[in-house]
């Protein structure tokens, strides 16, 4: 059986509309693997959410990590990909792009916000920056995403 990855996303929207995007993957033994920050420009936080959970996923399967558990703090966008409600329509290009990539996912898990403290730091620092930011190692992660890496194993 392949090994399965955690990816956990955010959106960020500073204002409705306003600038989003972050998230990270984690190894099945809590060691973060790849991080991102990236811009998508203005837009809602529903679409934040969705834009980010979808760049996410494709970057990873880019990368060859084909077994995810995608783990993110939008309710709705959980219950969405479960076909549990109706997609908005505002959202519904990105959550049928990600549904498309449903083949390389193991589990769609709802966490709350304070389980998603990275994703969350990373989401701010792709609204604050003008281009996309990759991370490889947590030491080049940001003070602040850096701190809730530390507060999310404690």
């Amino acid at each position: 059986m392949k090994r399965e990855f955690k990816l956990n996303t955010d959106g960020c929207s500073l204002e409705n509309p306003g600038c989003i995007g972050g998230g990270f993957l984690w190894d099945g033994d809590g060691v973060m693997v790849l991080a991102f920050a990236v811009p998508f420009g203005e837009t809602s936080s529903m679409q934040a959410e969705a834009k980010s959970l979808l760049f996410g996923v494709q970057q990873r399967i880019q990368h060859g990590f084909v077994r995810l558990h995608m783990e993110v703090d939008s309710l709705l966008l959980v219950q969405i990909l479960l076909n549990k409600v109706a997609c908005p329509w505002k959202i519904w290009a990105e959550m049928e792009k990600i549904k498309g990539c449903m083949r390389f996912v193991a589990r769609v898990t709802h966490c709350y916000r304070e389980g998603n403290q990275v994703a969350d730091a990373l989401s701010k620092v792709g609204a604050t920056t003008a281009s996309r930011c990759f991370y490889a190692l947590h030491t080049k992660l940001t003070g602040l995403a850096r701190s809730a890496m530390r507060l999310d194993t404690l």
